[in-house]
């Protein structure tokens, strides 16, 4: 009995009354058991978390530069969207 399968079979014990929960788990355990799978989703989970920084880092960049227009001192920007001076003095 591999790893996986032995934490399966241990674990329906304690979840015999909740099938949801089991099929969950079975499922998250036959997906870890295939490394090619496994890649595809790790490799998806590392795109949306790249996209979704990229959209933060862009929503700093554009407050930093509304910021600026309003005359905002570059250290305060600073401050407020995490931001370096360097990045902030780059902004239009």
């Amino acid at each position: 009995m591999k790893f996986n399968e032995f934490l399966v079979a241990g674990m329906s014990t304690f979840l015999d009354d909740q099938p949801e929960a089991l099929a969950a788990y079975t499922a998250y355990w036959q997906l870890a058991a295939d490394p090619v799978l496994w890649e595809k989703i790790k490799a998806r989970e590392r795109f949306l978390k790249d996209r979704w920084l990229d959209r933060a880092e862009a929503y700093a960049e554009g407050r930093a530069e509304g910021l600026k227009q309003a005359g905002v001192d570059p250290v305060r920007i600073a401050e407020i969207t995490g931001l370096s001076l360097l990045d902030i003095e780059r902004l239009g």
